[in-house]
């Protein structure tokens, strides 16, 4: 099931990433021309609709990297801060992106990101965001990259870790997160069940385990 998202910042999952032993993290961002199912509010109404980006739509990124932060869970909180982009490059497969994990949390940080996925945060400029219509494919021409963040569910499935994992401890901070992504996703089935849209049993079951 597509992801249900908040009016802004966009957030997608990752595509790909791979978490190197300098403690630099190179990331796939979006691949170029590709949809991908999106479910999230319009104007305050649920709006389901195929999203794909045209190559250079990060350009903006590429200019000041440094601008744009690995953070902990979509906060742009200084403390929640895990690393800096170094680099961004517009290669043949979308965007790629480089980031640097600050050297006091970059054993955490390497867990973190083990373990759970990447999701980036981001403004769409061209077309605006808020524009989008039902079952329309939208290209994504011109976007401000906010920052990547850790995250316990990824919007889309399909996010692979490509290295080895360092061993750490962040037990409490994964069921935190997973507590927060429970009640992202009760309240957007809610919505859901609102605006009239029919949901299976098995999410039926789900949402009657996770009361308000």
């Amino acid at each position: 099931m597509p992801q249900l998202l908040s009016d802004e910042p966009c957030l997608r999952a990752v595509t790909d990433y791979e978490l190197r032993a300098d403690n630099t993290v190179e990331a796939l961002i979006v691949p170029w021309m590709t949809p991908a199912p999106i479910l999230e509010l319009v104007n305050g109404a649920p709006v389901a609709y195929q999203e794909q980006f045209a190559r250079g739509a990060f350009a903006r990124a590429e200019a000041v990297p440094h601008r744009v932060t690995l953070a902990w869970g979509h906060s742009d909180d200084f403390g929640n801060a895990l690393g800096r982009a170094l680099s961004f490059h517009n290669q043949e497969q979308g965007e790629v992106g480089v980031f640097r994990l600050n050297s006091q949390e970059a054993s955490k940080a390497r867990e973190m990101i083990s373990d759970m996925g990447l999701s980036v945060s981001f403004r769409s400029l061209v077309p605006q965001h808020g524009t989008e219509s039902e079952g329309a494919l939208v290209t994504r021409e011109q976007a401000h990259l906010r920052h990547v963040a850790v995250v316990a569910s990824p919007a889309y499935a399909d996010t692979r870790i490509l290295a080895m994992r360092e061993q750490n401890d962040v037990e409490q901070a994964a069921r935190a997160a997973r507590a927060e992504a429970d009640r992202a996703l009760a309240s957007a089935l809610r919505l859901l069940v609102a605006a009239g849209r029919p949901l299976t049993a098995e999410q039926l079951d789900w949402l009657a385990g996770h009361p308000e």
